[in-house]
């Protein structure tokens, strides 16, 4: 359980650290879902630790990945260079790995075009 949440910035880590365990993959596999569908690059972390997990037993193995942005968060104005850095990195690895990335405007899929050329 995350304790702290004022919004998703302050504790991501805390969040994939409890998503990525051995006992959260059972459960998630124990469903047999088809798809995943990642909230912002957060659910990133889980996703992969979850496929590092799999075997075709547990179902988990080759489950699409669907990057669902809904937010952008490397075209934050008051951030850094390295926290823009740090966000264009992983919002990049979840579009690259993902079947599919949903936008929710326009200007946000712009936005993320811009991440087909970046390269870490």
């Amino acid at each position: 359980m995350v304790s702290t949440w004022y919004y998703i910035d302050s504790a991501w880590k805390e969040y994939n650290e409890g998503l990525s365990t051995d006992s959260v993959h059972h459960i998630v596999s124990s469903y047999c879902p088809d798809i995943i569908l990642g909230i912002d690059w957060t659910t990133l972390p889980p996703c992969k630790k979850f496929a590092s997990l799999s075997t075709s037993s547990t179902h988990m193995n080759n489950i699409p990945y669907i990057y669902l942005n809904f937010r952008v968060f490397h075209t934050n104005i008051d951030i850094s260079n390295e926290e823009r850095e740090f966000y264009k990195n992983i919002e990049y690895k979840a579009w690259k790995i993902a079947k599919k990335t949903i936008a929710l405007s326009p200007v946000d899929a712009k936005s993320l075009d811009v991440l087909t050329s970046y390269s870490v």
